[in-house]
């Protein structure tokens, strides 16, 4: 046998496997929708360039020899895993298995995330979740370099590539420790803050609400004193906890329960945090579209349930807007 020569296509096992299981080609025929003559015509042809006999003919029986026997197991495995094969990739295009690679902020590592996650997995069970914590501006350099597909940032940022959707705004909350004086007050009013030691976000983690808050202070009449930098949301929370001193920070930091840290309110127009999905506007990736798909749900019936759920609203029109970010 010259295997060099075997041009064997997936219709010439599909036709044997049909015959070695009726062992008749009549009735082999009529499985496969097809006349009888082609089919013999196809078997002969598979025999001849796999240089061995599969099947033993007479005028009145049709048996597997015992090299048909063997090839008939392979044969149905090359069939099955064909199968799967098309099987999977049918399930790639819609999305359905496949891997996504989501960054996010810590903010919402606790609870918003993990929920759109939940969300996404109930959809799609088989894609392999990757998640990242990174600060905003690695996940646009990352997204930029397709190195995520998805991105859970603090806006603002810039980048002709991506897309964005806002998911959620929340106001910003005064996270103080518990002996504090201003503890006792359930509302914070600005000027009550001038004089305080603040702990705020490193250069690379600002947002806008942290420029907004800056000018809320100006307009007050004084500069918050930032007496220490901290990189994430956790280590700021466990300096005010030491009683280093008080910070601003999204309402979701509530939901993180850090001993020792409570926090309020503030009175008057509080400058809000914008929470945002961003990815690539050329993006194909079908996984993606599920993820958006099912994290625009979830974030629908969050709505719906409760729009005022931890203090927070979730966007303009439902959160179901996109916008590019330019």
């Amino acid at each position: 046998m010259n295997l060099g020569k075997v041009r064997m296509e997936l219709r010439h096992l599909r036709y044997f496997v049909a015959v070695g299981e009726e062992l008749h080609f009549a009735r082999a025929a009529v499985r496969l929708k097809l006349a009888q003559p082609p089919l013999s015509k196809q078997i002969r042809q598979l025999e001849q360039e796999l240089g061995v006999r599969l099947l033993e003919r007479t005028t009145r029986s049709v048996s597997l020899t015992s090299a048909g026997k063997v090839f008939l197991d392979e044969a149905r495995r090359v069939l099955a895993q064909a199968e799967r094969a098309r099987s999977m990739a049918m399930q790639a295009q819609l999305g359905a298995v496949g891997e996504l690679q989501i960054g996010f902020v810590t903010s919402v590592g606790y609870e918003l995330l993990p929920d759109m996650l939940r969300a996404y997995r109930a959809r799609f069970p088989r894609v392999q979740i990757r998640p990242y914590h990174m600060t905003v501006g690695e996940q646009i350099k990352a997204l930029e370099e397709r190195r995520l597909h998805i991105g859970v940032v603090r806006r603002p940022f810039e980048s002709e590539m991506l897309a964005f959707e806002v998911i959620r705004q929340e106001p910003v909350l005064l996270s103080l420790p518990e002996g504090h004086p201003l503890a006792q007050h359930e509302v914070v009013e600005m000027r009550e803050l001038a004089g305080e030691s603040f702990i705020a976000a490193t250069a690379d983690q600002r947002t806008s609400a942290d420029e907004a808050l800056d000018r809320v202070f100006h307009e007050t009449g004084f500069r918050s004193r930032v007496v220490q930098e901290a990189p994430d949301i956790l280590t700021i929370l466990g300096l005010v906890a030491a009683g280093i001193g008080v910070s601003l920070v999204p309402a979701a930091a509530s939901r993180l329960r850090t001993s020792g840290v409570v926090y309020r309110p503030l009175a008057g127009d509080v400058p809000l945090h914008v929470t945002a999905l961003a990815w690539r506007r050329d993006e194909g990736s079908a996984a993606v579209a599920g993820f958006l798909e099912a994290a625009r749900a979830y974030l629908r019936g969050e709505n719906e349930l409760d729009v005022t759920r931890n203090g927070t609203i979730m966007s303009e029109n439902s959160g179901t807007e996109s916008h590019h970010a330019s």
